[in-house]
């Protein structure tokens, strides 16, 4: 086996975590009405990474949804190096809206709503376990599916706390008779004096 028993173990469990919740709608959040789900599984292979190992195998399990109290993503990158080394990194948003689970009803100019957003980050096999508290809002933007911007208190398990600005989007746009969906997301992290510089990450996908 290429893995060792207890990453074979982290790797099942990261599986299974995806697959409940994706199954969540229809036997677990019964209060909950859906307005949406989707899963999506990804494979990348790339090599010459400069703040990695030099190749890397990626398989991804994204999971977002709507629902009448709000909304969620929850993704997992499963990674295996050229020595067939595993590690994991995930994420769990969570946002709850004030328009949906109050008589307000927050809308002004592009403004649509206003959310309490909370985020969960776990770094295997490092062990690190973050947790990020923060305001989000929905925009409707021209051309935009959706268009969301969270601002994060993060609470960090390693290092000081620093703050995080997250964006997210998806762009449908068709060609020929089929339709694309460009989607992705930004994260820019504050830095935190004598630990680590300010850094933003931007990964996007054509669906």
């Amino acid at each position: 086996m290429i893995l060792s028993a207890g990453r074979n173990q982290f790797h099942a469990l990261s599986i299974l975590v995806a697959m409940a919740w994706a199954f969540a709608p229809t036997s677990g959040v019964d209060a909950a009405e859906v307005n949406w789900s989707d899963v999506s599984l990804s494979a990348l292979h790339g090599d010459h990474y400069q703040l990695s190992d030099n190749e890397l195998t990626i398989f991804t399990i994204e999971w977002g949804a709507d629902y009448s109290f709000g909304d969620h993503f929850f993704f997992i990158d499963n990674k295996y190096d050229e020595e067939h080394d595993y590690s994991a990194y995930a994420e769990l948003l969570v946002r709850g809206s004030v328009n949906k689970n109050t008589s307000w009803n927050i809308q002004a100019g592009w403004l649509i709503d206003l959310l309490v957003a909370v985020r969960i980050e776990h770094a295997h096999p490092l062990g690190e376990d973050n947790q990020a508290y923060g305001i989000g809002t929905d925009w409707r933007v021209p051309g935009f599916r959706y268009f969301k911007v969270n601002a994060f208190t993060r609470r960090n398990d390693m290092v000081d706390d620093n703050s995080m600005l997250n964006l997210v989007w998806g762009v449908p746009f068709s060609i020929g008779g089929q339709s694309f969906l460009y989607d992705g997301f930004f994260d820019w992290v504050s830095g935190v004096s004598g630990q680590y510089a300010t850094s933003f990450n931007l990964t996007s996908q054509l669906k």
